[in-house]
């Protein structure tokens, strides 16, 4: 599979109601092309840079509540 195949394959699998910058973020933040795997550092600063993210947001009041999280995720899974 080529990188934009699997770039293509990525955006398939977010939900439809992704944002533009959901999309940017996930793709800047975690995509490896193949055969180029992920060191622990490289792997641990993601995650790092995601909870970071998830905190700011909250913090900022633009975090998901519970109960929309349980709506959508049906819909991750199909």
């Amino acid at each position: 599979m080529s990188t934009k195949e699997a770039i293509l394959e990525e955006i398939r699998l977010m939900p439809d109601d992704v944002t533009r910058e959901e999309i940017l973020d996930n793709l800047a933040d975690g995509f490896a092309p193949d055969g180029e795997a992920e060191t622990d550092e490289e792997y641990a600063n993601y995650v790092r840079r995601k909870i970071e993210n998830g905190l700011r947001q909250i913090e900022n009041g633009e975090g998901i509540p519970h109960e929309e999280i349980k709506r959508r995720l049906p819909r991750w899974f199909k």
